[in-house]
């Protein structure tokens, strides 16, 4: 007999991320279209704003919206309600927006009014999202995490604040430096309001369960306290990089000011990093997931520098850093912590049961030290290339593409790991069915896991 006839199942167990395949397909999709986009730089449509604005508004609005409605049904032990209505209003706002920009490669005066339809129908989609959290909430008050979910509402929030901002920016609204304050106001509340804080929060729980750790002690009260001051904060620092205009020493405070409302969120940030490191340090030697494992305590680690960079770049009003930190931001956190959800899920839904996906887990493992050096190069390379030292242009544009390159190519090896259908044959299955007595019954979900180990 063939070795291809002796393929089985061994073990059943559905994924409970079945429900966001498709979502995890699409923002696959787009933030190959964006890394496309990187690469292509000034040569393709769109360019560089495209290009941002693929990877912010596609993949990690996408995720956010999806997984936020999943896990926060999780945590309040609910059923997760359907995100279709939501997801659908986003991806036609995202095109909206970025078709126009495609086909001019710039923003102009004809395309304004395509750009406030987009942003109001991605910010609607997100509000329908907003509605489908709260309504969980409610229906579990005493939950003993629904203060993440109520963490979740309030970025969602920040969201709608960043939409009207971007679409007054787009609308031509603001202009000199005006704009300049407006944009700087608009970037932090989508990057720190909405998508930092929904990271932040999610970690206290999500991030042990990837890491197949223990949660830190005391975590969780530390970090509810912080995150409600971080909303606040991050709402403080918008109204001050707004206002940061004003000339003379009106303008000087009110930077500060926004230095200090980041410092909230740092300080946050700062609590449940350091907890994820604590569990990095401290789970079994032999533990699963190193590659996700890898790219969450690279989240915990570049969140806690990028958070507190921020807060001096503004105090300080050292703008032309902000490029830099952007770089880290965006590739060192945000894309790394996409990495690590699209990874572990991605994995889990494209698994027939337990067992394969326990191999695939384990084919993904065997990776690690060369995508763990490929990311860690990558994202240094990207924010050398973008910080304000005075060399040749040339010389930042070999390193950027360096930069760009090796996380290309750590994405594809992902990629193509995570997605790969090779079967699982029967001898492979028996050891992975002994491997699965030994250490117990997969968790497959991560909140799941939390709610039962932790």
């Amino acid at each position: 007999m063939d070795d291809d006839d002796q393929l089985r199942p061994t073990r059943g167990g559905a994924t409970p991320f079945a429900a966001v395949r498709g979502v995890l397909g699409i923002a696959a999709g787009l933030a190959l279209i964006a890394l496309v986009f990187a690469i292509g730089g000034g040569r393709l449509p769109g360019g560089r704003w495209l290009a941002i604005h693929l990877f912010t508004l596609g993949p990690l609005t996408l995720l956010v919206v999806a997984f936020s409605g999943q896990l926060g049904a999780g945590f309040v032990q609910a059923r997760p309600q359907s995100p279709r209505v939501a997801l659908l209003a986003v991806g036609a706002g995202i095109l909206w927006l970025a078709v126009p920009a495609a086909q001019s490669g710039r923003l102009v005066a004809t395309e304004r009014a395509a750009v406030g339809v987009g942003a109001t129908v991605v910010t609607a989609g997100v509000m329908a999202s907003w509605v489908r959290l709260r309504r969980l909430r409610k229906g579990a008050p005493a939950a003993r995490w629904a203060w993440i979910v109520r963490i979740y509402e309030r970025a969602h929030g920040a969201y709608a604040h960043g939409a009207l901002l971007g679409a007054l920016l787009g609308a031509g609204v603001f202009s000199g430096r005006w704009y300049l304050a407006a944009q700087r106001a608009h970037l932090h509340v989508m990057i720190v309001g909405f998508a930092g804080i929904t990271l932040v929060a999610t970690l206290v729980v999500f991030g042990p369960a990837l890491l197949r750790g223990r949660m830190a002690p005391d975590v969780a009260t530390r970090a509810q306290a912080a995150l409600r001051w971080a909303v606040v904060g991050v709402t403080v620092a918008s109204a001050g990089l707004v206002l940061s205009a004003l000339n003379g020493v009106a303008g000087t405070i009110a930077r500060v000011v926004a230095a200090g409302g980041l410092a909230a969120f740092a300080r946050a940030a700062t609590i449940v990093g350091l907890a994820v490191v604590w569990t990095a340090r401290n789970r079994s030697a032999g533990a699963r997931g190193r590659v996700i494992g890898s790219h969450v305590a690279a989240v915990a680690v570049l969140l806690v520098v990028a958070a507190w960079a921020d807060v001096v770049i503004v105090a300080l009003g050292a703008w032309t850093w902000l490029d830099a930190l952007g770089g880290l931001a965006l590739v060192g956190v945000l894309a790394n912590a996409t990495a690590a959800v699209v990874t572990f899920a991605g994995a889990q839904v494209l698994g027939a049961d337990v067992t394969q996906r326990r191999l695939r887990g384990e084919r993904l493992d065997a990776l690690h030290p060369w995508t763990a050096l490929a990311t860690t190069i990558g994202v240094a390379a990207i924010v050398a290339a973008q910080a304000p030292i005075a060399t040749g242009a040339d010389w930042h544009d070999v390193v950027g593409r360096l930069g760009v390159g090796l996380l290309s190519v750590a994405a594809a090896l992902l990629a193509g790991l995570t997605a790969s259908s090779r079967p699982v044959r029967a001898a492979d299955s028996l050891v992975a069915e002994q491997a699965v007595g030994e250490v117990g019954q997969d968790a497959v979900g991560a909140v799941g896991e939390a709610h039962d180990g932790l």
